[in-house]
């Protein structure tokens, strides 16, 4: 009865209680007249009632209402486009916030997003992007979802897009719709991800957006960007007519707002390109031209969009063969994209230190370079093309022909455009250090590929005309400044956080998060192969930790200058220090697929030369006949004179006799199709016989790889790397999962060397990690996987050990042999190589690899190996090692059909050679500690006996 009465109070009280808590704030008369004034447009008024109120919530101490009347002077300022003003007066609160502990707040968070608005607002986007992210971790850390929280996500993705970062844009604004509660930004960033989506390739997702912000209330604002959003995706799938149905349906909204001035240039951009696809260049020359003026109009300052315009407008005069004005345009790109470049003459480029680091500073450098590269239009036009009017005025000068045609035109016009691709590059290298991730690192590489090409070759002719060493160094430079660069950026970031003296706790944080990441990683890879829907908490978790991780580096790059040298160092090694770190007797291969041919910049006792391969049907089928060939040990038995031609063809191709007959061994840095080729399987003449007695390169030359000549000066990551060798056998005796036994795996280790042995059940991915950095050498016998329908990984006796886990390691090891399956082999990333589970071990530390580039068969692996680590012990470097092996199972008693080369040229050794600690120097030190411990044993107990 008592308790049914207290039941009866309180149901009396709480409506009273929750009235009193819910009640809203007596109305704030201040903040109603700044309204009032904002409303009218009177920005000056509103300050002058602002800042006062500002200095005494300051000295009251009355922190919330201090940084809420902050706020609105930020809002008052921008909005009379005093941006100084603003930046100073929240910098100013930011700081004494922080003196007064109040610096971790959501008032805080806001006013960082506010900084980055304006910040934003003078272009400064590289720190605007640090204030969102900022902005963002404080919104985390006080557990706030809400549309401020969204917009900061969905305008940090927006700069991100500027810097071409799109894996992790998309990731921002899939943050922004989970964190917006109320919805309020969900079409804008569905609009986002449209573009992102576009950006990255994706058109079926930018589409499923598209149609998702579609669905959704939308006013006029929202309705504009979206149209514009989806006349890009109607261009990208071809329906002319439905983008310019939707361009001009946006046009009216972004003319009647000042504001939008960027998605003005936007639209009217849009549809002079939509005009040039429907062959009216005339209505497009038009819509650039009112680009143009609106922008002169809005911008009282440099402008990235007028960058944005001005390469377009090249692109289409380009097209119009018309290559002077269209210089001219990109000329304007870079005055707009560079603040302190100012020469509308088109011999000068500008300084890197110049440019802001986003793509238009660097596609107004390629689209420039790549004009300049390409043969001049014909001076006389098709017959009924259309004639387009010249722009006077100063937006455009007029190149004379003469800097096309005339007497040394073309040395000048390439020597100006090998100036714009260098710049480009720079740009670029620049550009790749901001980003958290490989997957934009290599799609950022992909979308250069093309430009690389054409600076390639245009270096190539420059070098043809003038024969000059500095034009082929120039050369051997930019393919070394482009070639695995997300690797060589990894191993710098290893480099860093050993080196740069960084704290313990702060290094057990850095690999727990990594760990964490990776794990993440790879359950998120399975689960979309899987094609789960089931996705998103393991998303979010793997978002969450990602940001955390990034989050500590920036921390790090702060407060370590160090760790930011070495981070941030230049990625390419210079022509001496490459040549320092190769032996006089060796020759460096650095092969180029240019397209229409292959170069190979051949650098030799510190001298270059260069030797190409045209590109023709015959040479890439036979090529690709070869290659296949290989791995086909039944068609080689089936046709010995077959494999004999093709290699006999591809090695005169490849090797040239003044190479050969000049160096004993090879150091290979391929690229393209030549990425699957082991080079040690070609003939250097022809032959017809049997397989054991052909004049294979191998009889004659040592044969290495590398990811780069770079990647071949780096000394050892730790100044001692341990000794000796463990071997992992998982599948010895019996195998899990459908995989075959392997009975001949622990022949790979010959008897007469010492080495730690896990086998079976011992062998798992724990004690592998465990163990891994105290070795020297470490071998892995067992089965692998390149892809297809699994994460792609190594096996071990309890369960894979992923590709991304892999990359998440910190191996110290000399030497790593993958003694599986296609261990050489994945899918192919331009510039940066075969992502395969060797370089997943490279990523991870380790100096070199020998992986196999096709199934292998288990006995004849064994026999190899078991060979190499004889040659290794006696002290041979690891790839005369190698050699010596295959050259030994060649001349064996094996019968000649096991001796196609899809026995033994399966493997080759990549990274740096040198010799290996095979014996393991931690069992001296325990029997030398056993010994002595024994004998003061004795000694004590012969004093007791005394």
């Amino acid at each position: 009865m008592n308790r049914l009465l207290l039941l009866f109070v309180c149901s009396l009280l709480l409506p009273v209680a929750f009235a009193q808590n819910n009640s809203p704030k007596p109305p704030d008369s201040l903040l109603m007249r700044v309204e009032g004034l904002f409303t009218a447009k009177q920005y000056d008024e509103a300050l002058a009632l602002l800042e006062p109120a500002q200095a005494v919530a300051r000295s009251e101490g009355k922190w919330e209402r201090y940084a809420e009347l902050t706020e609105k002077i930020g809002l008052a300022s921008r909005e009379s486009k005093d941006y100084s003003n603003a930046l100073r007066s929240l910098e100013e609160t930011l700081s004494v916030l922080q003196q007064n502990d109040r610096h971790r707040t959501l008032s805080a968070a806001r006013l960082w997003v506010w900084k980055a608005l304006n910040l934003r607002s003078q272009e400064g986007y590289s720190y605007a992007l640090s204030a969102y992210q900022t902005a963002i971790q404080l919104f985390e850390e006080n557990r706030y979802n809400g549309p401020f929280f969204a917009f900061a996500y969905k305008n940090a993705a927006q700069t991100l897009q500027r810097f071409s970062n799109n894996k992790l844009a998309v990731a921002y604004l899939e943050a922004a719709l989970r964190c917006d509660s109320t919805g309020k930004h969900s079409v804008s960033v569905f609009t986002s991800l449209t573009n992102s989506y576009l950006f990255s390739d994706s058109v079926d997702a930018a589409r499923r957006c598209y149609q998702m912000g579609s669905s959704l209330p939308l006013d006029a604002k929202s309705q504009s960007f979206l149209q514009s959003a989806g006349a890009a995706l109607a261009m990208r799938t071809g329906d002319l007519n439905e983008a310019r149905r939707l361009s001009l349906a946006a046009l009216p909204f972004f003319l009647s707002d000042p504001k939008e001035t960027d998605n003005l240039l936007r639209s009217l951009t849009s549809l002079a390109d939509i005009a040039a696809r429907q062959q009216q260049p005339r209505q497009a020359e038009a819509y650039y031209r009112e680009a143009e003026a609106e922008g002169k109009r809005s911008y009282d300052f440099k402008s990235r969009e007028m960058a944005k315009l001005y390469i377009e407008w090249g692109r289409f005069l380009e097209k119009q063969r018309q290559p002077d004005r269209a210089l001219a345009c990109y000329q304007q790109a870079l005055v707009q994209a560079f603040p302190k470049f100012n020469s509308l003459n088109v011999s000068d480029n500008p300084a890197l230190e110049e440019a802001w680091l986003e793509s238009q500073a660097m596609e107004a450098a390629l689209a420039k370079g790549m004009l300049l590269a390409s043969p001049p239009a014909p001076l006389q036009r098709e017959r009924g093309a259309t004639t387009l009017p010249e722009v006077t005025g100063s937006s455009f000068v007029a190149s004379p022909l003469s800097f096309w045609r005339g007497a040394g035109g073309e040395a000048l016009r390439r020597g100006v455009g090998g100036e714009a691709f260098d710049l480009a590059f720079a740009v670029a290298a620049q550009m790749r250090r901001t980003y958290g991730n490989d997957a934009d690192k290599l799609a950022l590489a992909a979308n250069l590929r093309p430009a690389l090409n054409a600076a390639v070759l245009n270096l190539r002719t420059l070098y043809a005309a003038d024969n000059s060493p500095v034009t082929l160094l120039r050369l051997f430079q930019l393919l070394e400044q482009t070639r695995a660069t997300a690797l060589s950026d990894a191993l710098r970031q290893q480099r860093g956080l050993v080196l740069a003296g960084i704290p313990d706790s702060l290094l057990a944080r850095e690999e727990s998060l990594r760990r964490e990441a990776a794990g993440l990683d790879k359950d998120l890879k399975q689960k979309e192969l899987a094609r789960d829907t089931a996705l998103s908490k393991l998303q979010v978790a793997s978002f969450q930790t990602s940001m955390a991780y990034a989050e500590l580096l920036a921390r790090l790059q702060k407060q370590y200058p160090q760790f930011r040298q070495y981070t941030q160092a230049q990625q390419a090694a210079d022509i001496t220090q490459i040549g320092q770190a190769i032996p006089d007797t060796a020759a460096l291969l650095s092969w180029h697929d240019a397209g229409d041919r292959y170069l190979c910049a051949v650098l030799q006792r510190g001298q270059l030369s260069l030797h190409e391969v045209l590109r023709d049907t015959g040479l890439d089928n036979t090529l690709a006949r070869f290659v296949a060939l290989l791995s086909d040990k039944n068609a080689q038995e089936r046709d010995p004179a077959a494999y004999f031609r093709d290699a006999h063809f591809l090695g005169e191709k490849l090797l040239p006799p003044a190479l050969l007959s000049s160096a004993k061994s090879l150091i290979v840095i391929p690229d393209g199709l030549l990425c699957r080729l082991p080079f040690e399987a070609l003939l250097t003449q022809a032959y017809e016989g049997a397989y054991a007695n052909a004049p294979y390169l191998l009889c004659s030359h040592t044969v290495q790889y590398a990811w780069s000549g770079t990647l071949l000066t780096q000394p050892a990551l730790v100044a001692s790397a341990g000794s000796g060798m463990l071997q992992l056998a998982p599948f010895a005796a019996a195998a899990r999962d459908g995989l075959a036994p392997l009975p001949n795996s622990l022949r790979d280790k010959p008897d007469g060397i010492s080495a730690d042995v896990l086998q079976g059940a011992e062998a798992t991915t724990s004690v592998f990690l465990e163990k891994a950095p105290a070795y020297a050498a470490l071998h892995l016998s067992t089965h692998a996987s390149a892809g297809g329908r699994a994460v792609p990984g190594i096996e071990f006796a309890d369960r894979t050990l992923a590709v991304p886990e892999i990359y998440a390691q910190r191996l110290h090891a000399s030497l790593v042999s993958l003694s599986a399956c296609e261990t050489a082999a994945g899918p192919f990333a331009q510039s940066e190589g075969v992502l395969s589970l060797a370089r997943a071990f490279a990523y991870a530390g380790a100096q070199s690899l020998v992986a196999s580039h096709w199934p292998v068969n288990e006995r004849s692996t064994a026999d190899l190996f078991s060979a190499f680590y004889e040659n290794l012990k006696r002290g041979l470097p690891k790839a005369e090692s190698l050699r010596q092996a295959k050259l030994a199972y060649l001349a064996s008693a094996e019968m000649d059909a096991r001796k196609v080369p899809f026995h033994w040229a399966a493997f080759t050794l990549t990274g740096m050679d040198g010799q290996v600690k095979m014996e393991n120097g931690g069992r001296w030190w325990k029997w030398g500690l056993a010994i002595a411990l024994t004998v003061l044993a004795l000694l004590g107990f012969r004093r007791r006996l005394g």
